[in-house]
Protein backbone atom coordinates (compact mmCIF):
# COMPACT_ATOMS: atom_id res chain seq x y z
CA UNK A 1 0.00 0.00 0.00
CA UNK A 2 2.51 2.49 1.04
CA UNK A 3 4.74 1.68 -2.05
CA UNK A 4 2.01 2.40 -4.70
CA UNK A 5 1.74 6.02 -2.45
CA UNK A 6 5.22 7.12 -2.50
CA UNK A 7 7.52 4.75 -4.66
CA UNK A 8 10.59 7.01 -5.02
CA UNK A 9 10.12 7.36 -0.75
CA UNK A 10 10.56 3.91 -0.27
CA UNK A 11 13.34 3.83 -2.78
CA UNK A 12 15.46 6.20 -1.01
CA UNK A 13 14.84 5.18 2.26
CA UNK A 14 15.00 1.45 2.49
CA UNK A 15 18.26 1.30 1.68
CA UNK A 16 19.25 2.79 4.88
CA UNK A 17 16.87 1.45 7.15
CA UNK A 18 18.70 -1.55 9.11
CA UNK A 19 16.35 -4.52 8.45
CA UNK A 20 14.70 -3.52 5.25
CA UNK A 21 17.01 -4.36 2.76
CA UNK A 22 16.02 -8.12 2.76
CA UNK A 23 12.39 -7.57 3.06
CA UNK A 24 11.50 -4.70 0.16
CA UNK A 25 13.07 -5.88 -2.48
CA UNK A 26 10.92 -9.14 -2.10
CA UNK A 27 7.73 -6.56 -1.88
CA UNK A 28 9.12 -4.79 -4.67
CA UNK A 29 9.40 -7.33 -6.96
CA UNK A 30 5.61 -8.73 -6.15
CA UNK A 31 4.38 -4.79 -6.85
CA UNK A 32 3.40 -4.07 -9.53
CA UNK A 33 5.44 -1.21 -10.39
CA UNK A 34 6.59 -0.82 -13.91
CA UNK A 35 10.05 -1.60 -15.04
CA UNK A 36 11.52 0.98 -16.36
CA UNK A 37 10.70 2.87 -13.15
CA UNK A 38 11.87 0.10 -10.90
CA UNK A 39 15.60 0.75 -12.60
CA UNK A 40 15.30 4.62 -12.59
CA UNK A 41 14.28 4.36 -8.39
CA UNK A 42 16.88 1.78 -7.69
CA UNK A 43 19.54 3.96 -10.10
CA UNK A 44 19.08 6.79 -8.16
CA UNK A 45 18.32 5.28 -4.49
CA UNK A 46 21.41 2.97 -5.11
CA UNK A 47 23.85 6.47 -6.17
CA UNK A 48 22.80 8.09 -2.85
CA UNK A 49 23.05 5.60 -1.06
CA UNK A 50 26.88 5.00 -1.93
CA UNK A 51 27.73 8.42 -2.19
CA UNK A 52 26.17 9.05 1.68
CA UNK A 53 28.06 6.59 2.80
CA UNK A 54 31.29 7.23 0.76
CA UNK A 55 31.00 10.75 2.19
CA UNK A 56 30.53 9.74 5.88
CA UNK A 57 33.65 7.60 5.34
CA UNK A 58 35.93 10.19 3.96
CA UNK A 59 34.72 12.43 6.73
CA UNK A 60 34.82 10.44 9.63
CA UNK A 61 38.45 8.92 8.54
CA UNK A 62 40.41 11.31 10.12
CA UNK A 63 38.42 10.62 13.49
CA UNK A 64 39.10 6.52 13.29
CA UNK A 65 42.30 7.33 12.09
CA UNK A 66 43.04 9.71 15.53
CA UNK A 67 41.36 6.87 17.81
CA UNK A 68 43.46 4.54 16.11
CA UNK A 69 46.33 6.47 16.92
CA UNK A 70 45.37 6.36 20.71
CA UNK A 71 45.12 3.44 21.20
CA UNK A 72 48.55 2.18 19.26
CA UNK A 73 50.95 2.19 22.55
CA UNK A 74 48.65 -0.43 24.18
CA UNK A 75 47.76 -2.65 21.16
CA UNK A 76 50.38 -4.90 22.52
CA UNK A 77 49.02 -5.11 25.58
CA UNK A 78 45.29 -5.57 24.46
CA UNK A 79 46.71 -8.66 22.27
CA UNK A 80 48.26 -9.95 24.87
CA UNK A 81 45.01 -9.58 27.26
CA UNK A 82 43.22 -10.99 25.00
CA UNK A 83 45.43 -14.00 24.26
CA UNK A 84 45.73 -14.71 28.12
CA UNK A 85 41.98 -14.97 28.28
CA UNK A 86 41.79 -17.62 25.54
CA UNK A 87 44.31 -19.23 27.12
CA UNK A 88 42.59 -18.82 31.17
CA UNK A 89 39.07 -20.06 29.21
CA UNK A 90 40.88 -23.28 27.61
CA UNK A 91 42.71 -23.91 31.10
CA UNK A 92 39.47 -23.70 32.51
CA UNK A 93 37.33 -25.99 30.51
CA UNK A 94 40.26 -28.48 30.51
CA UNK A 95 40.19 -28.70 34.42
CA UNK A 96 36.33 -29.36 34.31
CA UNK A 97 36.46 -31.75 31.84
CA UNK A 98 38.73 -33.91 34.21
CA UNK A 99 37.08 -33.06 37.41
CA UNK A 100 33.43 -34.37 35.18
CA UNK A 101 35.75 -37.62 33.96
CA UNK A 102 36.76 -38.46 37.88
CA UNK A 103 33.49 -37.94 39.69
CA UNK A 104 31.43 -40.08 37.01
CA UNK A 105 34.28 -42.97 37.76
Amino acid sequence: KNLARAPFLVFLSYRFLYGFRTITPIVIGTSKIATKKFLIYSFISVLLWATTFTILGYALSDVIMSALDHIQHIEKYLIGGLVLAALVILIVRRVRKRKKRTSAN
